[in-house]
């Protein structure tokens, strides 16, 4: 299996009909048919099962959290449900084109790390907070990456391996991508700007996320200081 797109998703099921199309016509325009969906429903009460089921995809395999866990832990499930050589993490809301996944998979051999940044078209606020959160993370982590908290794509085992062991919350995809980005060689990082279709009512402003971002801060300031020590 070349690649494992991870998605995870609550209540969610017509955004998430369109991206599974979106997935379809990728990979049927590269002609590539070894890749499989690991679909986490995160104890959905909508008709995610029943619309999933009908669709009778060979390249969907439908698993049902018993209890609502969450987004990093039913991704982190998907990684490791999932059989393939690469890990694509897709949000369910459809926010990536045709376009973009197609960049994703055509460089997928050529690099370790895909990691997409985004064009701002957002309100001003949500663009400030973004842009402030990535100068405070590539201040604390000694990196200068254009974004963090991206849909990246990289190898399902090692994303298994460096997901952190307790709960970080949202922001856990910045740790994975700073311990990657110490793991592999800069020529092996690629990073690319994508416009994601945000729904109407979507946030990233949330007491949660901003006791998430903190943690994060944290544990990357720590686990840089560590490393520091252990060099001298």
């Amino acid at each position: 299996m070349i690649i494992t797109f991870g998605i995870a998703t609550y209540n969610n099921i017509e955004n998430l009909i369109q991206t599974l199309n979106t997935i379809f016509k990728t990979m049927k325009d590269l002609k590539i048919k070894n890749y499989e969906i690991i679909i986490i429903d995160d104890n959905s009460i909508d008709e995610t099962k029943n619309k999933i089921k009908k669709l009778k995809n060979k390249n969907i395999k439908y698993f049902k959290n018993k209890i609502n866990l969450g987004f990093a832990a039913s991704i982190f499930k998907a990684a490791k449900k999932g059989k393939g050589h690469y890990f694509k993490i897709v949000h369910s809301s459809n926010i990536e084109s045709i376009h973009d996944l197609k960049i994703y998979v055509k460089n997928l051999k050529k690099y370790q790390l895909i990691i997409p940044y985004i064009v701002d078209k957002r309100i001003f606020f949500r663009k400030f907070m973004s842009r402030f959160c990535t100068w405070i993370l590539n201040i604390v982590s000694g990196k200068n990456l254009k974004y963090f908290q991206s849909p990246l794509l990289c190898s399902r085992k090692k994303f298994i391996s460096l997901f952190p062991k307790k709960n970080m919350g949202n922001f856990f995809l910045a740790y994975i991508i700073f311990k990657l980005t110490n793991y592999y060689d800069q020529n092996l990082v690629f990073e690319f700007g994508i416009t994601p279709k945000f729904k109407k009512g979507s946030t990233a402003v949330s007491y949660k996320n901003l006791i998430s971002f903190f943690k994060t801060v944290i544990d990357i300031g720590i686990f840089r200081i560590k490393k520091n020590q252990n060099n001298d």
